[in-house]
């Protein structure tokens, strides 16, 4: 019953999606259109590899678009848990946008958190005694 209904509901969804799309004047912007409702889609029935690919295709039709970088790199971040993936994703968002503070924080935030998880680059030497230090001097 419920694949039933999720199918009645994605049919009617692209009913309206390709509605609406007819009504934009060039075929990039139906293209694009379809493919965010696509989207859509994807995110709310958490089907999260045809969203990955729906954000990739909506970025190969509007690669200027910060909004989109943005979205696609706090996907990536939140809810794939790839916060490495989603770095360069929320760097062309600030590119594009420098303006906006909310991406820049989260691209800080993204940069510092792969920074603090990030294993020590040498390993520290260990202390040496000081041989000024007597020892038998502390068990008075």
């Amino acid at each position: 019953m419920r694949r039933l209904l999720s199918s009645l509901l994605l049919a009617l969804f692209l009913v309206a999606s390709f509605a609406t799309a007819g009504q934009c004047e060039d075929k990039q912007a139906r293209k694009l259109m379809i493919h965010r409702y696509l989207l859509d889609l994807a995110l709310q029935s958490h089907h999260w590899q045809d969203a990955t690919a729906e954000y990739k295709s909506c970025i190969s039709l509007e690669p200027m678009d910060p909004k989109l970088h943005f979205d696609y790199g706090y996907f990536l971040w939140k809810t794939m848990g790839t916060p490495k993936n989603a770095l360069p994703e929320l760097q062309q968002a600030v590119r594009y946008d420098s303006k906006n503070e909310y991406y820049r924080r989260l691209r800080d935030y993204v940069q510092w958190e792969l920074n603090a998880a990030a294993p020590l680059r040498a390993t520290p030497k260990p202390v040496e005694k000081n041989p000024t230090i007597d020892e038998d001097d502390d068990a008075d």
